[in-house]
């Protein structure tokens, strides 16, 4: 008994041993075998466009537009109405009505003719509008709809690209933070071997070392955060375009990146610029535009309206055998007298909904003179601040190099070298963070500007 019990643990052993080693040998092939997708902020936006709900939402409401567009245009045409009208004989009321009048001695016999039966009627009616103000406002008023929907879609389209332009600019950069942390754990260990040393030769003390032990598991800590953080934003950049998280996503870095663009802050911006160039102006303008037409619409109440009107009309018997047909021409105006008050009240209404949007286009314009003031001074502090981030990181270099030697040698202390070390860190990372805050000033001020464009991404720069 036992020594079967012995046999049964050796073969569950050997089973757990096999899939053991079965999983050392499949896993790396399977991660090898999953393609790693390589994006740059170009092919990141082209991704974004194609993938994104909110932007095919926006399209489809584009086309709806389109298509009412195209519906008010057919009010032009001329409205034709065709119909076929079929009476059976037992539905007509003089049917026998002879036979009965002549026993009767009503009439004489066969001075009635016989009604026909099985009647058929046809008959064709063409309206057409003439000088109809209702038609044609409400077919410009499809038009600036049609046109509000096309700003709003391209809207839309930049407002995708530059979320995903920032969300593209922090992957990387949480990417370089990573490599930050990393070079100051290494720094750290490569001071902690120096520590040990020092301290078998008696140089330091052991208090020394375990500040050195406390600086590597500080600079572990502090890696891990920030590959937390890297991940985060990775997630967070596949969730702007679109795309599976389970995707092995690379991404590639313009080397003009962290190259200032150059771009001069604008002291100050004309109304009838951004009203040009910015298309959330240009929407509110068309919402103006939207309700101007509607007071004449409104106002078109109280004018009458003159049509043409067409009929053409014919009878016949069994077998669809037609005559007398007849034709019917009309030139005529119709009006509805507003004398219950429901015409003024809807030219009322229309008013101030174009009062209203009066309003809000005000309100747009000095929405965007601030947008554009804020990111004008934004931008010119980030260009300050890139000089000093620059200098205090030669500074911090410096000082860095210079602890290091001196700890080297023995002279240093274990509190200065991580001083300088913990310095030296949080300097690249401040010249990190205004290089790209630089970068992404420039994008706002052009989009404040209305000079931001889906197109090209040339330096990670999105212009025409």
């Amino acid at each position: 008994m036992r020594k079967s019990t012995s046999l049964i643990r050796r073969g569950c052993a050997l089973v757990i041993s096999v899939l053991i080693i079965a999983g050392i040998v499949i896993s790396p092939s399977v991660a090898l075998s999953q393609e790693i997708v390589e994006m740059d902020l170009a092919a990141a936006i082209h991704y974004a466009l194609e993938h994104s709900s909110t932007l095919k939402i926006a399209e489809h409401t584009l086309e709806q537009a389109e298509a009412k567009k195209r519906e008010a245009g057919g009010e032009f045409l001329p409205q034709v109405n065709v119909g076929l009208n079929y009476v059976d004989g037992g539905t007509n009321f003089m049917a026998g009505m002879n036979d009965y009048l002549e026993a009767l001695n009503i009439v004489p016999p066969g001075s009635l003719q016989d009604p026909k039966e099985t009647p058929y009627m046809t008959s064709v009616d063409i309206t057409q509008s003439i000088f109809a103000a209702p038609v044609w406002l409400g077919y410009k008023i499809a038009e600036r709809n049609a046109y509000l929907n096309k700003l709003d879609y391209e809207k839309a389209r930049q407002e995708l690209a530059f979320s995903v332009t920032s969300s593209f600019l922090e992957s990387i950069k949480t990417a370089k933070l990573v490599k930050i942390a990393e070079s100051s754990l290494a720094q750290a260990q490569r001071n902690l071997e120096i520590a040990k040393a020092h301290y078998e030769a008696g140089l330091f003390t052991k208090n020394q070392v375990l500040q050195m032990e406390l600086a590597v598991a500080q600079a572990r800590q502090n890696l891990l955060q920030v590959e937390n953080g890297r991940q985060m934003s990775m997630a967070a950049f596949k969730n702007s375009i679109g795309m599976d998280q389970n995707t092995e996503l690379r991404l590639i870095e313009d080397p003009g990146f962290l190259e200032p663009q150059g771009i001069t802050p604008q002291v100050e911006s004309s109304e009838e610029q951004i009203l040009r160039e910015r298309l959330d102006l240009l929407a509110s303008q068309v919402t103006v535009e939207i309700a101007e037409y509607g007071v004449k619409m409104a106002s078109a109440g109280y004018y009458p309206v003159a049509y043409l009107n067409v009929q053409y009309s014919q009878s016949g018997a069994d077998g669809f055998v037609f005559d007398d047909p007849g034709e019917t021409i009309t030139l005529g105006l119709s009006w509805s007298p507003p004398l219950n008050g429901k015409t003024w009240n809807a030219v009322k209404a229309a008013k101030e909904g174009l009062k209203n949007a009066e309003e809000g286009l005000k309100l747009a314009v000095q929405g965007a003179k601030l947008e554009i003031k804020q990111a004008t001074l934004a931008l010119a502090e980030a260009q300050q601040r890139l000089e000093l981030t620059a200098l205090g990181l030669t500074l911090a270099e410096e000082n860095a190099l210079l602890a290091t030697k001196r700890f080297e040698v023995g002279v240093g202390t274990a509190q200065e070298v991580n001083e300088a070390q913990i310095a030296l860190e949080q300097a690249r990372v401040n010249d990190l963070n205004t290089r790209y805050d630089l970068f992404l000033s420039e994008l706002k001020l052009e989009k404040a500007l209305g000079q931001y464009r889906v197109g090209n991404a040339k330096g990670g720069k999105i212009s025409e």
